[in-house]
């Protein structure tokens, strides 16, 4: 996705149709959760690794 957290307001509403304190909120919940990884430019899908118990 070529969003990151420094993506303007106008590009996530564009893109996402949601405003950019939402996008954050989500964008920082996936991270936490380490669902998503990132760098300058772009935010890339985590591969899903299932329960590991």
């Amino acid at each position: 996705m070529k969003l990151t957290a420094k993506s303007s307001a106008e590009e996530v509403e564009k893109l996402l149709k949601m405003s950019r304190k939402a996008f954050k909120r989500a964008y920082g919940g996936l991270y936490k959760d380490r669902l998503i990884e990132f760098d300058e430019n772009r935010t890339y899908l985590v591969k899903y690794r299932g329960n590991q118990n």
